[in-house]
């Protein structure tokens, strides 16, 4: 009899578990040294001032959000990054959100190219989803609402009542934010590698919370910083 039930009968399962990225403990940090940190951060912070300033751009605040201004040039005619477009439309500022990473100072390349089209330009810089921080305060974390209102007192206080926006990954975000909130701000919207869609699935959230990135490659360093998972 103890053979048969061995072999045939039902077998008691262990229930399975299911992810819970908001209640589960933080996974998968790696620790660093302080002077490594320090070093990143006097590069990608003290670094990304040094180019923005030589650009012509102003660092701004207003509210619980920082940001970068350039009021806009003269249009390149050799620029290769430019669409068919009015006067009215050249006055017309560009918002870019960026991703997760390191920061504006990755997307030097494109901030270039945008700012070849002689258009205003706004950088708003989310500092939570920024590597090697020494401290983000939980205020920081800004909700949908927060943002919002931001976003849209940010380009009225320079005077524009609509923007094109653009965002990257984890930006993307934001703009679905204001899709939602304060449309009538928005003259067009790009996602760039959105992470606002699908949402239900839970795809997203096991590529970056429990699935490990390849050590040594930038994508582990920032997977793995603390302070983008918290």
């Amino acid at each position: 009899v103890s053979g048969y039930a061995k072999n045939f009968l039902p077998k008691k399962k262990t229930p399975l578990r299911y992810a819970k990225y908001s209640f589960d403990p933080i996974m998968g940090v790696t620790a660093y040294p302080l002077s490594f940190h320090l070093l990143m951060l006097s590069i990608t912070e003290g670094g990304l001032r040094i180019l923005m300033r030589r650009r012509g751009f102003e660092r701004r605040t207003i509210g619980q959000l920082a940001y970068f201004y350039h009021p806009g040039t003269k249009k390149d005619q050799n620029s290769t990054f430019e669409y068919p477009s009015n006067d009215e439309d050249e006055s017309i500022p560009v918002v870019f959100c960026h991703g997760i990473g390191i920061g504006l100072i990755m997307y030097i390349d494109l901030i270039d190219k945008i700012l070849a089209l002689g258009r205003p330009i706004f950088l708003p810089e989310i500092p939570y989803v920024t590597g090697f921080r020494a401290w983000t305060s939980s205020s920081s974390v800004l909700t949908p609402n927060a943002v919002a209102s931001n976003l849209k007192a940010m380009i009225a206080v320079n005077g524009f009542l609509k923007a094109s926006w653009m965002g990257h990954s984890f930006g993307t975000s934001w703009l679905s934010y204001l899709c939602k909130l304060a449309p009538q701000i928005m003259e067009c919207v790009v996602f760039i590698d959105p992470i606002c869609f699908k949402l239900h699935d839970p795809y997203l959230a096991k590529q970056f919370v429990y699935h490990q990135a390849n050590r040594g490659s930038p994508s582990y360093m920032i997977r793995t910083d603390m302070m983008v998972n918290w």
